[in-house]
Protein backbone atom coordinates (compact mmCIF):
# COMPACT_ATOMS: atom_id res chain seq x y z
CA UNK A 1 0.00 0.00 0.00
CA UNK A 2 3.02 2.23 1.02
CA UNK A 3 4.62 1.65 -2.75
CA UNK A 4 1.94 3.56 -5.08
CA UNK A 5 2.46 6.83 -2.82
CA UNK A 6 5.63 6.90 -2.10
CA UNK A 7 6.67 6.11 -6.06
CA UNK A 8 4.08 9.33 -6.70
CA UNK A 9 6.49 11.28 -4.24
CA UNK A 10 9.52 10.12 -5.88
CA UNK A 11 8.54 10.57 -9.37
CA UNK A 12 7.31 14.26 -8.13
CA UNK A 13 10.63 14.73 -6.69
CA UNK A 14 12.69 14.08 -9.91
CA UNK A 15 10.40 16.13 -11.79
CA UNK A 16 10.98 19.16 -9.45
CA UNK A 17 14.63 18.11 -9.54
CA UNK A 18 14.59 18.29 -13.19
CA UNK A 19 13.15 21.63 -14.45
CA UNK A 20 14.32 23.41 -11.45
CA UNK A 21 17.69 22.16 -12.42
CA UNK A 22 17.35 23.25 -15.98
CA UNK A 23 15.79 26.22 -15.42
CA UNK A 24 18.82 27.32 -12.74
CA UNK A 25 21.34 26.03 -15.48
CA UNK A 26 20.06 28.65 -18.28
CA UNK A 27 20.07 31.37 -15.49
CA UNK A 28 23.87 30.72 -14.40
CA UNK A 29 24.97 30.43 -18.06
CA UNK A 30 23.12 33.93 -18.54
CA UNK A 31 25.37 35.05 -15.69
CA UNK A 32 28.58 33.25 -16.93
CA UNK A 33 28.37 34.84 -20.26
CA UNK A 34 27.85 38.58 -19.00
CA UNK A 35 30.55 38.02 -16.14
CA UNK A 36 32.86 37.36 -19.21
CA UNK A 37 31.63 40.13 -21.41
CA UNK A 38 32.15 42.61 -17.96
CA UNK A 39 35.21 41.94 -17.43
CA UNK A 40 36.69 41.69 -21.16
CA UNK A 41 34.52 45.21 -21.39
CA UNK A 42 35.99 46.58 -17.88
CA UNK A 43 40.02 46.07 -19.37
CA UNK A 44 38.87 47.43 -22.48
CA UNK A 45 37.80 50.60 -20.97
CA UNK A 46 40.59 50.71 -18.65
CA UNK A 47 43.19 50.24 -21.84
CA UNK A 48 41.38 52.79 -23.71
CA UNK A 49 41.77 55.85 -21.13
CA UNK A 50 45.48 54.79 -20.80
CA UNK A 51 46.37 54.74 -24.91
CA UNK A 52 43.74 58.09 -24.63
CA UNK A 53 46.31 59.84 -22.24
CA UNK A 54 49.21 58.68 -24.75
CA UNK A 55 47.84 59.54 -27.96
CA UNK A 56 47.42 62.91 -26.58
CA UNK A 57 50.84 63.55 -25.18
CA UNK A 58 53.48 64.47 -28.08
CA UNK A 59 56.42 62.70 -29.48
CA UNK A 60 58.59 65.19 -27.13
CA UNK A 61 56.82 64.12 -23.71
CA UNK A 62 56.94 60.74 -24.53
CA UNK A 63 59.81 60.62 -21.54
CA UNK A 64 60.06 59.13 -17.72
CA UNK A 65 59.55 62.77 -16.08
CA UNK A 66 56.15 63.48 -17.89
CA UNK A 67 54.63 59.71 -17.93
CA UNK A 68 55.41 59.76 -14.05
CA UNK A 69 53.16 63.04 -14.10
CA UNK A 70 50.52 61.86 -16.41
CA UNK A 71 50.08 58.40 -14.29
CA UNK A 72 50.82 59.77 -11.02
CA UNK A 73 48.27 57.63 -9.27
CA UNK A 74 49.35 54.28 -10.67
CA UNK A 75 52.65 51.94 -10.33
CA UNK A 76 54.95 52.75 -13.37
CA UNK A 77 57.57 50.99 -14.46
CA UNK A 78 59.99 52.01 -18.36
CA UNK A 79 60.76 49.40 -20.71
CA UNK A 80 63.80 49.55 -22.81
CA UNK A 81 63.90 46.97 -24.79
CA UNK A 82 61.80 46.36 -28.13
CA UNK A 83 58.06 45.85 -27.40
CA UNK A 84 55.73 45.63 -30.64
CA UNK A 85 52.26 44.39 -29.11
CA UNK A 86 49.90 45.86 -26.28
CA UNK A 87 49.91 43.71 -23.45
CA UNK A 88 46.76 43.40 -20.61
CA UNK A 89 46.69 41.30 -17.76
CA UNK A 90 46.00 41.10 -14.11
CA UNK A 91 48.42 40.30 -11.20
CA UNK A 92 47.60 39.85 -7.03
CA UNK A 93 49.79 42.56 -5.25
CA UNK A 94 49.54 42.41 -1.26
CA UNK A 95 48.23 46.07 0.07
CA UNK A 96 50.77 48.62 1.40
CA UNK A 97 48.46 48.83 4.53
CA UNK A 98 46.90 45.46 5.71
CA UNK A 99 49.05 43.59 3.57
CA UNK A 100 46.00 42.11 2.16
CA UNK A 101 45.76 40.89 -1.40
CA UNK A 102 44.86 42.92 -3.98
CA UNK A 103 44.44 42.35 -7.61
CA UNK A 104 45.67 45.27 -10.21
CA UNK A 105 45.15 45.14 -14.04
CA UNK A 106 48.81 45.36 -16.01
CA UNK A 107 49.33 46.85 -18.85
CA UNK A 108 51.93 46.86 -21.24
CA UNK A 109 51.93 50.12 -24.01
CA UNK A 110 54.99 50.26 -26.81
CA UNK A 111 56.27 53.24 -26.94
CA UNK A 112 57.65 55.20 -29.88
CA UNK A 113 59.72 58.61 -30.04
CA UNK A 114 62.71 59.62 -31.36
CA UNK A 115 62.95 61.81 -28.35
CA UNK A 116 63.97 59.06 -25.95
CA UNK A 117 65.39 55.29 -26.23
CA UNK A 118 62.53 54.41 -24.13
CA UNK A 119 60.28 51.48 -25.60
CA UNK A 120 57.23 51.35 -23.81
CA UNK A 121 55.42 51.75 -20.23
CA UNK A 122 54.44 49.13 -17.82
CA UNK A 123 51.44 50.65 -15.99
CA UNK A 124 49.75 48.62 -13.15
CA UNK A 125 46.23 50.17 -11.34
CA UNK A 126 44.22 48.48 -8.77
CA UNK A 127 41.43 46.77 -10.02
CA UNK A 128 37.85 48.16 -9.33
CA UNK A 129 35.32 45.54 -10.28
CA UNK A 130 32.54 47.51 -8.67
CA UNK A 131 32.49 48.52 -11.98
CA UNK A 132 31.50 45.35 -13.72
CA UNK A 133 28.46 45.66 -15.50
CA UNK A 134 26.07 42.79 -14.52
CA UNK A 135 22.51 42.37 -15.33
CA UNK A 136 20.29 39.74 -13.38
CA UNK A 137 19.54 38.24 -10.07
CA UNK A 138 23.46 37.44 -9.28
CA UNK A 139 25.97 38.16 -6.98
CA UNK A 140 29.46 38.03 -7.40
CA UNK A 141 32.06 37.12 -4.59
CA UNK A 142 35.53 38.27 -5.78
CA UNK A 143 38.54 36.29 -4.40
CA UNK A 144 42.89 36.72 -4.95
CA UNK A 145 44.13 33.16 -7.00
CA UNK A 146 42.41 30.44 -6.60
CA UNK A 147 41.61 29.84 -2.82
CA UNK A 148 38.05 30.94 -1.67
CA UNK A 149 38.36 31.76 1.45
CA UNK A 150 38.19 34.64 4.15
CA UNK A 151 41.58 35.66 3.74
CA UNK A 152 41.76 35.80 -0.03
CA UNK A 153 38.05 37.84 -0.34
CA UNK A 154 38.93 40.93 -2.37
CA UNK A 155 35.23 42.77 -2.93
CA UNK A 156 31.46 41.56 -3.31
CA UNK A 157 29.36 42.95 -6.70
CA UNK A 158 25.91 42.64 -6.44
CA UNK A 159 23.00 43.29 -8.69
CA UNK A 160 20.30 45.66 -8.02
CA UNK A 161 17.46 43.47 -9.06
CA UNK A 162 18.03 40.37 -6.65
CA UNK A 163 15.07 38.59 -6.25
CA UNK A 164 14.12 36.86 -3.59
CA UNK A 165 14.62 32.73 -2.75
CA UNK A 166 11.59 30.63 -3.86
CA UNK A 167 10.03 28.78 -0.99
CA UNK A 168 12.80 30.22 1.60
CA UNK A 169 11.07 28.92 4.71
CA UNK A 170 9.85 25.55 2.94
CA UNK A 171 10.71 21.86 4.21
CA UNK A 172 12.56 21.87 1.15
CA UNK A 173 16.18 22.14 1.10
CA UNK A 174 19.09 21.71 -1.80
CA UNK A 175 22.00 20.16 -1.77
CA UNK A 176 25.08 22.58 -0.96
CA UNK A 177 27.88 22.22 -4.15
CA UNK A 178 31.18 20.16 -3.38
CA UNK A 179 33.06 23.63 -5.20
CA UNK A 180 32.06 25.49 -2.40
CA UNK A 181 31.45 23.22 0.33
CA UNK A 182 34.35 23.86 3.75
CA UNK A 183 35.59 26.56 2.11
CA UNK A 184 35.30 29.34 5.13
CA UNK A 185 33.36 31.62 3.29
CA UNK A 186 29.21 31.61 3.99
CA UNK A 187 27.71 29.25 2.22
CA UNK A 188 23.83 30.12 1.45
CA UNK A 189 21.95 26.63 0.47
CA UNK A 190 19.53 28.15 -1.96
CA UNK A 191 22.20 29.38 -4.25
CA UNK A 192 23.27 28.09 -7.45
CA UNK A 193 26.88 28.19 -8.19
CA UNK A 194 29.44 28.69 -10.80
CA UNK A 195 33.24 29.78 -10.87
CA UNK A 196 35.45 31.54 -13.12
CA UNK A 197 39.28 32.11 -12.53
CA UNK A 198 41.24 34.66 -14.69
CA UNK A 199 44.32 33.30 -15.27
CA UNK A 200 47.80 34.90 -16.12
CA UNK A 201 50.12 34.27 -18.88
CA UNK A 202 51.80 31.07 -17.09
CA UNK A 203 48.26 29.51 -16.81
CA UNK A 204 48.24 30.51 -12.87
CA UNK A 205 44.62 31.85 -11.56
CA UNK A 206 45.08 35.55 -10.41
CA UNK A 207 41.33 36.10 -9.40
CA UNK A 208 38.29 33.76 -8.87
CA UNK A 209 34.96 34.78 -9.17
CA UNK A 210 32.18 33.11 -7.27
CA UNK A 211 28.91 33.43 -9.07
CA UNK A 212 25.45 33.06 -7.28
CA UNK A 213 21.83 33.00 -8.34
CA UNK A 214 19.00 32.76 -6.53
CA UNK A 215 16.27 31.72 -8.46
CA UNK A 216 16.17 28.31 -7.32
CA UNK A 217 13.48 26.38 -5.56
CA UNK A 218 14.23 23.53 -2.89
CA UNK A 219 14.40 19.75 -3.40
CA UNK A 220 12.06 17.45 -1.48
CA UNK A 221 13.56 15.53 1.66
CA UNK A 222 13.21 12.19 2.37
CA UNK A 223 9.88 10.04 3.13
CA UNK A 224 8.78 8.59 5.66
CA UNK A 225 6.72 5.48 5.65
CA UNK A 226 3.39 5.35 6.88
CA UNK A 227 3.23 3.04 10.00
CA UNK A 228 -0.23 2.60 11.19
CA UNK A 229 -3.55 0.42 11.56
CA UNK A 230 -5.59 2.80 8.75
CA UNK A 231 -3.22 1.89 6.04
CA UNK A 232 -5.70 1.56 3.15
CA UNK A 233 -7.38 5.07 4.35
CA UNK A 234 -4.12 6.63 4.37
CA UNK A 235 -3.57 5.37 0.66
CA UNK A 236 -5.94 6.70 -1.21
CA UNK A 237 -5.90 10.00 0.59
CA UNK A 238 -2.03 10.13 0.47
CA UNK A 239 -2.66 9.48 -3.21
CA UNK A 240 -5.24 12.06 -4.11
CA UNK A 241 -3.44 14.84 -1.81
CA UNK A 242 0.10 13.76 -4.00
CA UNK A 243 -1.68 14.21 -6.88
CA UNK A 244 -2.87 17.99 -5.70
CA UNK A 245 0.79 18.60 -4.65
CA UNK A 246 2.38 17.49 -8.05
CA UNK A 247 -0.14 19.75 -10.14
CA UNK A 248 0.29 22.31 -7.32
CA UNK A 249 4.18 22.53 -7.59
CA UNK A 250 4.02 22.35 -11.77
CA UNK A 251 1.28 25.09 -11.87
CA UNK A 252 3.58 26.89 -9.48
CA UNK A 253 6.78 26.63 -9.82
CA UNK A 254 7.84 24.31 -12.62
CA UNK A 255 5.88 26.06 -15.32
CA UNK A 256 6.93 29.80 -14.26
CA UNK A 257 10.42 28.25 -14.17
CA UNK A 258 10.53 26.91 -17.74
CA UNK A 259 8.86 30.02 -18.49
CA UNK A 260 11.80 32.20 -17.34
CA UNK A 261 14.30 29.36 -18.63
CA UNK A 262 12.96 30.22 -22.45
CA UNK A 263 13.63 33.32 -21.95
CA UNK A 264 16.40 34.33 -20.73
CA UNK A 265 17.67 31.64 -23.40
CA UNK A 266 16.06 34.29 -25.84
CA UNK A 267 17.98 37.54 -23.76
CA UNK A 268 21.55 35.31 -24.49
CA UNK A 269 20.65 35.25 -28.06
CA UNK A 270 20.49 39.22 -27.84
CA UNK A 271 16.61 39.44 -28.15
CA UNK A 272 15.54 42.27 -26.02
CA UNK A 273 12.18 42.33 -26.81
CA UNK A 274 11.30 39.37 -24.48
CA UNK A 275 8.88 39.82 -21.79
CA UNK A 276 7.33 37.40 -19.42
CA UNK A 277 4.01 37.32 -17.98
CA UNK A 278 2.28 34.90 -15.34
CA UNK A 279 -1.16 34.52 -13.48
CA UNK A 280 0.51 33.37 -10.85
CA UNK A 281 -0.47 35.16 -7.49
CA UNK A 282 2.07 34.01 -5.07
CA UNK A 283 4.17 37.04 -4.18
CA UNK A 284 7.72 35.66 -4.67
CA UNK A 285 6.82 34.33 -8.60
CA UNK A 286 5.44 37.70 -9.43
CA UNK A 287 8.53 39.34 -7.81
CA UNK A 288 10.83 37.48 -9.74
CA UNK A 289 9.13 37.43 -13.30
CA UNK A 290 8.70 41.66 -12.30
CA UNK A 291 12.73 41.72 -11.57
CA UNK A 292 13.24 39.37 -14.83
CA UNK A 293 11.28 41.78 -16.97
CA UNK A 294 13.05 45.23 -15.54
CA UNK A 295 16.50 43.50 -16.24
CA UNK A 296 16.06 43.27 -19.69
CA UNK A 297 14.13 46.47 -20.01
CA UNK A 298 17.26 48.12 -18.74
CA UNK A 299 19.62 46.52 -21.10
CA UNK A 300 16.94 47.37 -24.05
CA UNK A 301 17.01 50.86 -22.24
CA UNK A 302 21.27 50.91 -22.36
CA UNK A 303 21.07 49.71 -25.79
CA UNK A 304 19.03 52.11 -27.22
CA UNK A 305 20.17 54.91 -25.40
CA UNK A 306 24.01 53.71 -26.90
CA UNK A 307 22.78 53.77 -30.78
CA UNK A 308 20.77 56.43 -30.17
CA UNK A 309 23.74 58.30 -29.27
CA UNK A 310 26.53 57.20 -31.42
CA UNK A 311 23.93 58.20 -34.40
CA UNK A 312 23.66 61.24 -33.47
CA UNK A 313 27.33 61.89 -32.82
CA UNK A 314 28.20 60.81 -36.22
CA UNK A 315 25.52 62.08 -38.22
CA UNK A 316 26.71 65.57 -36.55
CA UNK A 317 30.26 64.66 -37.04
CA UNK A 318 29.86 63.84 -40.94
CA UNK A 319 28.47 67.61 -42.12
CA UNK A 320 31.53 69.50 -41.27
CA UNK A 321 34.22 66.71 -42.10
CA UNK A 322 32.78 66.77 -45.54
CA UNK A 323 32.80 70.35 -45.70
CA UNK A 324 36.50 70.77 -44.59
CA UNK A 325 36.96 67.88 -47.02
CA UNK A 326 36.19 70.76 -49.77
CA UNK A 327 38.06 73.55 -48.53
CA UNK A 328 41.48 71.10 -48.05
CA UNK A 329 41.14 70.33 -51.39
CA UNK A 330 40.24 73.80 -52.56
CA UNK A 331 43.33 75.03 -50.40
CA UNK A 332 45.52 72.09 -51.61
CA UNK A 333 44.63 72.91 -55.64
CA UNK A 334 45.47 76.52 -54.52
CA UNK A 335 48.94 75.76 -53.11
CA UNK A 336 49.60 73.47 -56.02
CA UNK A 337 49.14 76.24 -58.53
CA UNK A 338 51.41 78.80 -56.44
CA UNK A 339 54.12 75.95 -56.25
CA UNK A 340 54.14 76.01 -52.67
CA UNK A 341 55.61 72.39 -51.91
CA UNK A 342 55.47 72.17 -48.60
CA UNK A 343 52.34 74.11 -48.29
CA UNK A 344 50.81 72.05 -50.81
CA UNK A 345 52.08 68.19 -48.93
CA UNK A 346 50.63 69.78 -45.36
CA UNK A 347 47.59 70.18 -47.07
CA UNK A 348 47.64 67.04 -48.80
CA UNK A 349 47.96 65.21 -45.11
CA UNK A 350 45.65 66.79 -44.11
CA UNK A 351 42.95 66.13 -46.90
CA UNK A 352 44.18 62.34 -46.33
CA UNK A 353 43.45 62.29 -42.69
CA UNK A 354 40.41 63.91 -43.04
CA UNK A 355 39.11 61.14 -45.41
CA UNK A 356 40.16 58.48 -42.81
CA UNK A 357 38.05 60.11 -40.19
CA UNK A 358 35.19 60.78 -42.71
CA UNK A 359 35.49 56.77 -43.66
CA UNK A 360 35.55 55.62 -39.88
CA UNK A 361 32.46 58.13 -39.04
CA UNK A 362 30.64 56.11 -42.14
CA UNK A 363 31.83 52.72 -40.84
CA UNK A 364 30.39 53.58 -37.34
CA UNK A 365 26.99 54.88 -38.67
CA UNK A 366 26.76 51.80 -40.95
CA UNK A 367 27.22 49.29 -38.88
CA UNK A 368 24.52 50.96 -36.18
CA UNK A 369 22.04 51.59 -38.41
CA UNK A 370 22.45 48.08 -39.89
CA UNK A 371 20.22 45.25 -38.36
CA UNK A 372 20.63 42.05 -39.39
CA UNK A 373 16.96 40.83 -38.34
CA UNK A 374 15.17 43.37 -40.10
CA UNK A 375 17.92 43.51 -43.21
CA UNK A 376 15.60 43.03 -46.48
CA UNK A 377 17.77 42.09 -49.48
CA UNK A 378 16.66 42.24 -53.29
CA UNK A 379 18.24 39.28 -54.82
CA UNK A 380 18.39 38.74 -58.45
CA UNK A 381 21.63 37.47 -61.02
CA UNK A 382 24.43 39.00 -60.90
CA UNK A 383 28.14 38.63 -62.40
CA UNK A 384 30.69 38.92 -59.19
CA UNK A 385 33.21 40.25 -61.76
CA UNK A 386 31.15 43.42 -62.52
CA UNK A 387 30.46 43.93 -58.69
CA UNK A 388 34.56 43.92 -57.78
CA UNK A 389 35.34 45.93 -60.53
CA UNK A 390 32.69 48.74 -59.59
CA UNK A 391 34.17 48.25 -56.08
CA UNK A 392 37.64 49.12 -57.27
CA UNK A 393 36.51 52.09 -59.63
CA UNK A 394 35.15 53.87 -55.94
CA UNK A 395 38.39 53.46 -54.40
CA UNK A 396 40.44 53.85 -57.22
CA UNK A 397 41.68 57.22 -55.42
CA UNK A 398 42.79 55.71 -52.31
CA UNK A 399 44.34 52.56 -54.66
CA UNK A 400 46.20 55.51 -56.78
CA UNK A 401 47.29 57.61 -53.75
CA UNK A 402 49.45 54.30 -52.12
CA UNK A 403 50.18 53.40 -56.27
CA UNK A 404 48.83 49.56 -55.53
CA UNK A 405 49.05 47.12 -57.81
CA UNK A 406 45.63 45.53 -57.72
CA UNK A 407 44.09 41.90 -59.45
CA UNK A 408 41.01 41.24 -60.52
CA UNK A 409 41.27 37.80 -61.77
CA UNK A 410 38.36 37.04 -61.42
CA UNK A 411 36.79 34.92 -64.74
CA UNK A 412 33.71 37.51 -66.35
CA UNK A 413 32.45 34.22 -68.08
CA UNK A 414 31.56 32.87 -64.42
CA UNK A 415 28.42 31.66 -63.47
CA UNK A 416 26.06 34.01 -62.18
CA UNK A 417 24.79 34.04 -58.69
CA UNK A 418 22.09 35.06 -57.06
CA UNK A 419 22.24 37.30 -54.25
CA UNK A 420 21.92 40.99 -53.48
CA UNK A 421 24.35 43.16 -55.54
CA UNK A 422 24.34 46.44 -52.87
CA UNK A 423 25.16 43.68 -50.21
CA UNK A 424 27.97 42.46 -51.54
CA UNK A 425 29.59 45.85 -52.73
CA UNK A 426 29.43 46.70 -49.58
CA UNK A 427 31.15 43.54 -48.05
CA UNK A 428 33.68 44.03 -51.30
CA UNK A 429 34.64 48.11 -50.22
CA UNK A 430 34.93 47.21 -46.65
CA UNK A 431 37.82 44.36 -47.33
CA UNK A 432 39.26 46.15 -49.79
CA UNK A 433 39.54 49.33 -48.12
CA UNK A 434 40.86 47.72 -45.14
CA UNK A 435 43.84 46.35 -47.09
CA UNK A 436 44.41 49.55 -48.47
CA UNK A 437 44.58 50.97 -45.12
CA UNK A 438 47.16 48.49 -44.52
CA UNK A 439 49.57 48.27 -47.04
CA UNK A 440 52.30 50.66 -47.90
CA UNK A 441 53.09 52.46 -51.09
CA UNK A 442 53.30 49.85 -54.53
CA UNK A 443 52.00 47.01 -52.43
CA UNK A 444 49.55 44.07 -53.86
CA UNK A 445 46.16 43.38 -53.30
CA UNK A 446 44.86 40.21 -55.33
CA UNK A 447 40.85 39.19 -55.92
CA UNK A 448 40.36 35.58 -57.04
CA UNK A 449 37.45 33.33 -57.39
CA UNK A 450 36.56 29.99 -58.30
CA UNK A 451 33.81 27.54 -58.61
CA UNK A 452 33.45 23.96 -56.22
CA UNK A 453 30.19 22.04 -56.86
CA UNK A 454 27.37 24.45 -56.16
CA UNK A 455 29.35 27.19 -54.57
CA UNK A 456 31.24 30.31 -55.71
CA UNK A 457 34.77 30.96 -53.75
CA UNK A 458 36.13 34.62 -53.65
CA UNK A 459 39.24 35.51 -52.19
CA UNK A 460 40.76 39.34 -51.17
CA UNK A 461 44.22 38.87 -50.56
CA UNK A 462 46.56 41.30 -49.69
CA UNK A 463 51.10 41.60 -48.83
CA UNK A 464 50.40 43.52 -46.26
CA UNK A 465 51.76 43.10 -41.99
CA UNK A 466 49.18 40.21 -41.38
CA UNK A 467 46.95 40.02 -38.58
CA UNK A 468 48.45 38.79 -35.40
CA UNK A 469 47.20 35.38 -33.88
CA UNK A 470 45.95 36.90 -31.14
CA UNK A 471 43.61 38.82 -33.13
CA UNK A 472 42.21 36.30 -35.85
CA UNK A 473 39.45 34.41 -33.72
CA UNK A 474 37.90 37.92 -32.57
CA UNK A 475 38.01 40.56 -35.93
CA UNK A 476 34.69 39.87 -37.01
CA UNK A 477 33.41 40.35 -33.13
CA UNK A 478 31.17 43.64 -32.86
CA UNK A 479 33.57 46.49 -31.64
CA UNK A 480 36.67 44.28 -31.92
CA UNK A 481 39.88 46.72 -33.00
CA UNK A 482 42.82 44.73 -32.24
CA UNK A 483 45.97 44.27 -30.35
CA UNK A 484 48.33 44.07 -32.76
CA UNK A 485 50.03 47.49 -33.77
CA UNK A 486 51.55 46.25 -37.02
CA UNK A 487 47.81 45.56 -38.54
CA UNK A 488 45.16 48.13 -38.30
CA UNK A 489 41.55 46.77 -37.91
CA UNK A 490 39.50 49.69 -37.76
CA UNK A 491 36.62 50.74 -35.65
CA UNK A 492 35.79 46.62 -35.34
CA UNK A 493 32.71 47.39 -37.05
CA UNK A 494 33.70 46.86 -41.06
CA UNK A 495 33.97 43.07 -41.02
CA UNK A 496 31.51 42.63 -38.16
CA UNK A 497 28.91 43.95 -40.89
CA UNK A 498 30.95 41.68 -43.98
CA UNK A 499 30.45 38.31 -41.85
CA UNK A 500 26.64 39.24 -41.16
CA UNK A 501 25.72 40.31 -44.57
CA UNK A 502 27.41 36.96 -46.15
CA UNK A 503 25.29 34.79 -43.58
CA UNK A 504 22.38 36.18 -44.75
CA UNK A 505 23.24 35.26 -48.24
CA UNK A 506 23.82 31.47 -46.63
CA UNK A 507 27.29 32.02 -46.94
CA UNK A 508 30.77 32.20 -45.28
CA UNK A 509 33.53 34.38 -44.72
CA UNK A 510 37.04 33.08 -42.78
CA UNK A 511 40.66 34.78 -42.31
CA UNK A 512 44.34 33.06 -42.78
CA UNK A 513 47.10 35.56 -41.96
CA UNK A 514 50.84 35.26 -41.46
CA UNK A 515 52.14 37.89 -40.03
CA UNK A 516 54.81 40.24 -42.13
CA UNK A 517 53.68 38.26 -45.21
CA UNK A 518 49.86 38.37 -46.55
CA UNK A 519 46.25 38.21 -44.81
CA UNK A 520 43.59 36.25 -46.96
CA UNK A 521 39.73 36.45 -46.50
CA UNK A 522 37.77 33.63 -48.08
CA UNK A 523 33.75 34.27 -48.61
CA UNK A 524 31.79 31.09 -49.85
CA UNK A 525 28.75 31.85 -51.66
CA UNK A 526 25.87 28.99 -52.69
CA UNK A 527 26.08 30.02 -56.60
CA UNK A 528 21.52 29.39 -56.42
CA UNK A 529 19.47 30.65 -54.01
CA UNK A 530 18.39 28.14 -51.58
CA UNK A 531 14.19 28.43 -50.03
CA UNK A 532 15.88 29.95 -47.03
CA UNK A 533 17.09 33.19 -48.37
Amino acid sequence: MVIPIISIFMWTNHQLRKMEEKASQHFIEVGVTQLDEAIKQYQSIREGIILEKIQNMSPSQLNEAELKKVFDEDSLEFIYKNTDKITAGYEVINGKKNKKPEIHNVFVIPIKSPYTNLKGIKITEKSDFSELNIQGPFIIEVYAKDKIDKTSFIATVKDPFRPPSILKKSFLSPPIPDNVRNTGIPTDPYNRYRIKKILDKNGDAVATFLLKTTIQTKHIGPLKFLENSFGLIIFFGAMALSLLIALYINRNFITPLMVLSEASKEVMKGNLDTHVSTNIKYAQILSTFDNFNAMVKGLKEKEKLRNSFITSLTHDLRTPLIAQERCLTFISQKFKQMKLEEEYDLAKSLEKNNKHLLRMVNIILESYQFDSQNQQLSFSSINISKIVDDCLEKLKPLLIDKNLEVTNSIPQNLPEITADAIALRRVFINLISNAVENLSQNDKIKISAAISDSTLNITVEDNGPGIAKDDMEHIFEQYYTGKSIDRKLGSGLGLYVCKKLIELHNGEINVKSEVGKYTKFNIQLPIQRNNTL
